[in-house]
């Protein structure tokens, strides 16, 4: 995917077309930030948007900044990645005359917004950015690449919540959303968010089952942070006193130093012995 993403770049750049070499530099930060190469992404990303604001093409900018956010929040630049996103979803909110921009992009931004919030333990204001996304979803309409982002956001919401019926219901749409285009990538998020229903409902075994399963997918497809996530995830359901290979801790020990590589700041959380994410 990054050989096909600089290639076309490259071409972009052969012929003189700004509007897709930003597009192709939005491409190359979203697989460097999947590969786990995440101030590559953000580089891509800053130079792709600056190049979308110099012919002025609105939509590239609004979507780069989405990008920009989800590696920013990655990072643990949580108050940047949130102002950058309330700026983008006013601009988004009022391009009544773009379709693009207008139909593609607030329901985005605002799963970005969730995810932005539970990372900083702000609850009621992730659930609040979860309420207005589906508002969005309502106004547009279904959209599948836009609704695999808002999914499994709400699933960690709902679980944060307890509200497990209003999270089962999000677990079967984002199952349906990956079937849509049959994406492993879609599909192991829909697994992810099955273990951690499971495990709010207390079913470790199938819990550990869901998140085993999406683990392997994850390493199949090489995204590091969702390897990370789902060994953090695992090590929380598994038995502290079960004899398995690898123990809890191994498992935490790995996810933490994926965390590390990456630059994420759950490694320090990992490592002080903050209780692991549930979801």
């Amino acid at each position: 995917m990054e050989r096909a993403a600089r290639q076309a770049l490259a071409r972009a750049e052969e012929v003189g077309n700004p509007h897709a070499q930003a597009l192709c530099r939005q491409t190359l930060g979203a697989v460097l930030y999947l590969m786990g190469r995440w101030l590559e992404s953000a580089a891509s990303l800053k130079h792709s948007i600056e190049q979308a604001e110099s012919f002025g093409g609105l939509f590239p900018q609004v979507l780069g900044a989405q990008r920009l956010a989800q590696v920013e929040t990655a990072l643990g630049r949580y108050a940047l990645a949130h102002k950058r996103i309330r700026r983008a979803l006013t601009v988004a909110r009022h391009a009544t005359d773009n379709a693009m921009v207008r139909g593609h992009t607030p329901a985005r931004l605002l799963a970005t917004a969730v995810r932005n919030r539970l990372e900083v333990g702000d609850l009621d204001r992730a659930s609040e950015y979860l309420a207005d996304g589906f508002a969005e979803q309502a106004h547009a309409g279904d959209c599948p690449t836009c609704d695999v982002m808002l999914y499994p956001e709400a699933v960690s919401v709902y679980v944060a919540l307890g509200d497990l019926a209003q999270a089962e219901h999000a677990c079967r749409k984002a199952e349906q959303t990956a079937l849509v285009f049959a994406s492993s990538a879609w599909t192991a998020s829909a697994r992810y968010c099955q273990g951690a229903l499971a495990a709010a409902r207390g079913e470790r075994t199938a819990a550990a089952q869901s998140f085993e399963v999406a683990l392997q997918a994850f390493e199949t497809l090489g995204q590091p942070y969702d390897i990370a996530r789902s060994l953090e995830a695992l090590a929380a359901v598994v038995d502290t006193g079960e004899q398995r290979e690898p123990s809890a801790a191994e498992l935490r020990q790995r996810a933490a130093e994926i965390y590390t590589q990456l630059g994420s700041p759950r490694a320090a959380l990992l490592r002080d012995g903050e209780e692991p994410r549930k979801a």
